[in-house]
């Protein structure tokens, strides 16, 4: 049960993501600026994912930092995964492209991201001990 709630709360990451994007593109970008846009529609991403990963990922009894560690880097690799199927084969974009995201001197905040996407899990079952 618990790996099904990991997955689906994953799946709520993707829905964030996108929702980010958009509100980047339409909002940010158009009113502060697309330079500034980018670093902070990361941070504003970080912030979600890690109250959702701790409203939703619950406590298991007797469980070490394994289990949560091991579901942090698993949806580093689905977001990972993700990114680079979803960019180049839906969205058309090339590999260089996709590998922009990456680029923390142009704003891209996605370390941030992974990093957060890594963490929260860990972090959530601390924050409840």
């Amino acid at each position: 049960m618990f790996i099904f709630r990991a997955a689906g709360v994953w799946g709520l990451f993707v829905v964030l993501a996108i929702l980010n994007a958009a509100f980047r593109e339409k909002v940010l970008g158009p009113l502060i600026g697309h330079p500034v846009a980018l670093p902070l529609s990361g941070i504003l991403l970080s912030i979600p994912v890690f109250l959702v990963t701790l409203a939703l990922i619950p406590k298991m009894r007797g469980a070490s930092a394994l289990p949560y560690w091991a579901i942090g880097g698993a949806w580093v690799l689905l977001t990972l995964t993700f990114e680079f199927i979803f960019g180049h084969f839906v969205m058309g974009k090339t590999w260089g492209e996709i590998l922009e995201i990456f680029n923390i001197s142009e704003g891209n905040l996605m370390w941030l991201v992974l990093i957060v996407i890594a963490v929260s899990p860990y972090l959530a079952w601390r924050l409840r001990e």
